[in-house]
């Protein structure tokens, strides 16, 4: 049987079990993420279902109560992106997402642990990853692993939500780029993911990141949808 990339709602299924918010909260037509720190994928609302102002109010207030901003992520959203953008919402940070058969990525393998180390902990942090997402990490009950390359010169945390293994946190040291590695850390995810006995291999990456996504469409990468946030600065 031939592979056949995941839909959008598929793959973003596949970034709440990879990337895990510390709760989901059921509000109406609504999901709410608590992010305890891990940045707006996991501290942002979405849509399930047909929505009303008060359902929208509700979420608001919720998100308020939580300690977050009103912050919504936004695909497939019957309306909702024009709804909130007449309501003084900002669009920010669109991302594209990416996969591709892991048979056809799979390379070398390359180690690591299951949950960040201290160096690892160390690395991540002076590229702006910090203890909320290292928290991320941890959290995650899905196969997961933590891949490195040599004494940290590059880094990815990889996780599987049933088919699909998908990478965060990809870094490269700046005295080591240009060399390869990040598609060596690709590759060893791609080889973790089949292992693992998933058939694709995921990348979320945001759509103005032009040095990205021509890296991963060099690799073979096939985009398969995209989502964008809003947020209301009161």
């Amino acid at each position: 049987m031939s592979w056949v990339a995941p839909d959008t709602a598929r793959m973003m299924a596949a970034v709440d079990a990879t990337w895990s918010a510390a709760e989901f909260r059921p509000c109406g037509p609504f999901t709410l993420r608590r992010g305890a720190g891990g940045g707006k994928r996991v501290s942002a609302a979405s849509l399930s279902g047909c929505f009303t102002e008060a359902d929208i109010r509700q979420a608001e207030a919720e998100m308020l109560a939580m300690g977050q901003p009103k912050l919504f992520q936004l695909y497939g959203d019957g309306g909702l992106d024009a709804w909130l953008a007449a309501d003084g919402y900002r669009k920010f940070d669109e991302v594209t997402l990416y996969a591709i058969p892991t048979a056809q990525m799979a390379g070398e393998a390359v180690q690591g642990p299951e949950t960040p180390t201290v160096e690892l902990a160390d690395f991540w942090a002076l590229r702006g990853i910090g203890t909320g997402r290292l928290d991320v990490m941890r959290r995650v009950t899905a196969p997961k692993i933590c891949l490195t390359i040599g004494d940290v010169q590059a880094a990815a945390f990889v996780a599987a939500d049933q088919d699909i293994a998908l990478i965060h946190a990809l870094e490269v040291s700046p005295n080591h780029r240009r060399q390869g590695l990040g598609r060596r850390i690709m590759a060893g995810a791609a080889r973790w993911a089949m292992t693992n006995g998933v058939d694709t291999l995921g990348q979320v990456v945001l759509s103005d990141n032009a040095g990205a996504r021509a890296l991963y469409e060099a690799l073979g990468m096939q985009e398969c949808g995209t989502y964008h946030y809003r947020i209301k600065e009161d």
